[in-house]
């Protein structure tokens, strides 16, 4: 056990709790960002969905619309 906690870096040997925090926060992360990306999958079906009318009332063509849908990425604006 000795020879385990020297060789590990000061931050992982000393502070197991700090560990554990580290890694529910990024669980915690992950499943927002899996959250988003599904929120996102939603509304660009929905988008997909939309009439050429209901798509002129929010000011975008089908063309645009189509391209919106196809996108795989997160917005910048859509991090948070």
């Amino acid at each position: 056990m000795t020879e385990y906690t020297q060789k590990c870096p000061v931050n992982l040997a000393a502070s197991p709790i700090r560990l554990t925090d580290n890694l529910r926060r990024a669980a915690r992360q992950w499943l927002a960002s899996q959250r988003l990306k599904s929120s996102l999958r939603r509304e660009r079906a929905q988008l997909l969905a939309m009439s050429d009318a209901e798509l002129r009332d929010i000011g975008i063509d089908r063309a645009t619309a189509e391209h919106e849908a196809l996108r795989s990425d997160i917005p910048a604006g859509r991090n948070s």
